[in-house]
């Protein structure tokens, strides 16, 4: 942390010391069960999938302007399919590396870090998309898995070296007011 202008300044996004303790702090104190954090798993994915939904519908509008009103199924259904998936790969890729949250986490007040505390990386989110396709496709046993393993994470937490965190609120720090009653 940098002091400038009596406000402290996080230095860089992999310098997360004190988040990463108040993340701690906060599994270890949160009372939240092993369904519990399915539920939130769950509702936060429900959110995602919502956004997403959206984001995939003006893909497919746009890609349909662009071949004039064809469908994009006619003609090159496997491309088409593979490129939303790949937009569902960047989507969340994006969030992932960018904050370890997406708008569904957000709500949810969830975060993805690392196993050891760190930042996932993009390597990290491709294995941990690829990992929750094949838990999502195993009829959801990759997801229900987290009811039984000791530290709640599904498979693709535990094949991706993430884990899921519950975080209440970062704490505030006070702010030093001159004698106007303003902060500096």
């Amino acid at each position: 942390m940098v002091e400038r202008y009596g406000r402290p300044r996080i230095r860089s996004l992999l310098d997360r010391t004190p988040i990463q303790k108040h993340f701690n702090k906060e599994m270890k104190d949160s009372k939240t069960t092993h369904a519990g954090l399915l539920l939130l798993r769950l509702g936060a994915l429900l959110y995602d999938a919502v956004l997403l939904c959206a984001i995939l519908f003006a893909a497919t509008g746009l890609l349909m302007t662009i071949l004039h009103k064809q469908t994009p199924f006619d003609t090159h259904a496997r491309l088409y399919h593979i490129g939303l998936l790949l937009l569902c790969f960047l989507f969340f890729g994006y969030c992932w590396t960018h904050g370890g949250q997406t708008l569904g986490m957000k709500a949810w007040k969830i975060r993805l870090i690392g196993s050891d505390g760190s930042q996932v990386g993009w390597f990290q989110s491709a294995i941990r998309f690829i990992a929750a396709l094949l838990s999502a496709s195993a009829f959801g046993l990759g997801f229900l898995w987290a009811l039984f393993d000791r530290q709640a994470q599904c498979w693709h937490d535990i094949v991706s070296g993430t884990k899921l965190v519950r975080i209440e609120r970062l704490p505030q720090t006070k702010q030093p007011v001159d004698s106007s009653g303003k902060n500096r």
